[in-house]
């Protein structure tokens, strides 16, 4: 009788452990399927993300056009009547220059000293006209052409030459 009850007793700790075992894969099944679920949220949620940087990046650039594009074609404009070698008033081509700048600078852009300003010399900012000549930091120098700054970050030195 003993051998019955053990060999029952071990039956259904088999048959115990291999419904644990069906319980476990699942288990495991509806994890590789939360996985998987997951993996694609992130790639959905990715490729949104790249999607909406896309339309900001257009955003950017379409208030960069209109901003600056209305003084430009006044500026072609002028360049078109020169052309056809019809009059053209200095100070409209200076308004629509001013006009430009004005514009860029609403949008950030930094224009670094003016021409005929006696600035201290800074390699970071400036550039010398001429080549072979040295200056010493600190020195005076006068701006020949402004540089250009954006978001901190020099784009074009201002070019200077030596005040003697």
């Amino acid at each position: 009788m003993e051998k019955s009850i053990d060999s029952n007793n071990h039956a259904e700790r088999e048959l115990s452990l291999e419904r644990e075992i069906q319980a476990l894969h699942i288990a495991l099944d509806e994890k590789v399927k939360t996985i998987q679920h997951l993996s694609l949220e992130l790639e959905r949620a990715r490729f949104d993300s790249a999607g909406n940087a896309q339309e900001i990046a257009d955003h950017r650039i379409e208030t960069v056009l209109v901003e600056a594009g209305r003084p430009a074609v006044m500026i072609m404009t002028q360049a078109h009547l020169l052309e056809q070698g019809r009059q053209v008033q200095a100070r409209d081509v200076l308004n629509a220059a001013r006009s430009l700048v004005r514009s860029l600078e609403g949008l950030g852009l930094i224009f670094v000293g003016q021409a005929g300003e006696v600035a201290a010399f800074d390699p970071n900012l400036h550039l010398v006209s001429a080549a072979g000549i040295d200056i010493p930091l600190g020195a005076p120098v006068r701006i020949l052409v402004s540089g250009v700054q954006y978001g901190g970050k020099i784009l074009s030195k201002s070019i200077v030459e030596k005040v003697e």
